[in-house]
């Protein structure tokens, strides 16, 4: 699996009411790698089947310390299914940041903002 068709899976996938956030009383939302409705977020969806479940201690916790906490090197492919790995951690932080900026997106999918940072994705992780 390519940067780039993570990229458009994430953007074909999500809309405003399934990605994988929660949203306490006076706090902004907080991103959830897998909520209880079973959905998951931007880079949750590529997690390992065991790492897919609410009761993951990591569940809510910034991907970079995920990282840290597991290899001690920054990267996440100890958590990811096979075909997700081997990118760096910043591809995956772009991912997260796509999947939870709230203005991204709208009921029907990317909203135009989203789709702007979509294109400058795909300009920056292209092949």
């Amino acid at each position: 699996m390519t940067k780039i068709e993570i990229i458009n899976n994430i953007a074909n996938h999500y809309n405003l009411d399934n990605r994988s956030v929660s949203i306490v009383r006076n706090t902004p939302e907080l991103c959830l790698y897998t909520d209880h409705k079973d959905d998951h977020c931007g880079v949750g969806r590529y997690f390992k089947e065991e790492y897919k479940t609410t009761t993951f201690n990591g569940n809510g916790e910034a991907i970079n310390s995920l990282a840290i906490e597991q290899s001690g090197k920054g990267e996440l492919d100890f958590y990811l299914i096979s075909e997700a790995q081997g990118y760096p951690l910043d591809f995956w932080e772009d991912i997260q940041n796509f999947h939870d900026r709230v203005e991204f997106w709208n009921l029907e999918g990317l909203s135009n903002k989203g789709k702007i940072y979509k294109q400058n994705l795909l300009e920056k992780y292209k092949e």
